[in-house]
């Protein structure tokens, strides 16, 4: 009696199990990179609204160039980073609030802070420098325009419903809701999936960032 085959056959099976999951798993990346090509583009960042999130080493080299994976299909919501079409460009803002939601400011520690729904919003994203001032002003200013000013209440603007308000990371030097109130959410294009640094080759990137989710 050969007492070794069943020891060789459990060996072969698991052998043989440890091939299929690498199989699968290969097929599970090539789909997921099927996927995420049909659904998004790969589009160059400018400014410096979002810094340091985005474009972190434009301080150090003077570029500012990384490079957003958009999602055309993807549900926004809160602190997510969004391309939104304008009258005639493109912004890159992250969502604060949404349809129903309140906002305000509060000074804390000599800085401006955003207020939600009546607490301070813990916003560790936000360039650590911007003491958010000229965010403050514009906000109150928008009371002048009739079109905002419906939406106050003292200095409380609430979201309309269908509507979505965002601002820059980099707050001193940010165009966004502060300057020109809620958009409608039907002019948010895409989400940002995956932000690609600079210099980085962005199909590598993208393959090392799934690997490490998977």
């Amino acid at each position: 009696m050969d007492l070794k085959s069943p020891i060789l056959k459990q060996n072969i099976v698991e052998k043989n199990n440890k091939i299929c999951s690498r199989i699968f798993l290969s097929f599970c990346v090539v789909f997921f990179l099927l996927v995420l090509i049909s659904n998004s583009v790969v589009a160059d960042i400018s400014g410096l609204s979002m810094y340091p999130t985005l474009n972190s080493q434009a301080a150090t080299n003077g570029k500012n160039n990384d490079v957003a994976i958009l999602n055309y299909f993807a549900n926004c919501s809160y602190g997510d980073i969004v391309v939104v079409k304008l009258d005639n460009y493109f912004a890159i803002k992250r969502i604060i609030a949404l349809g129903g939601d309140t906002i305000s400011f509060q000074k804390v520690d000599n800085k401006y802070k955003v207020v939600l729904n009546g607490k301070v919003l813990n916003e560790p994203y936000v360039n650590p420098t911007s003491k958010m001032e000229k965010a403050y002003r514009n906000f109150l200013n928008l009371k002048n325009n009739p079109k905002n000013a419906k939406y106050f209440n003292g200095e409380v603007l609430t979201v309309p419903k269908g509507y979505v308000f965002y601002m820059g990371d980099n707050r001193d030097d940010s165009t966004d809701c502060n300057n020109y109130g809620p958009i409608n959410k039907r002019q948010i294009v895409a989400r940002v999936d995956i932000v690609v640094p600079y210099g980085q080759d962005p199909f590598i990137y993208i393959l090392k960032t799934i690997f490490k989710k998977v």
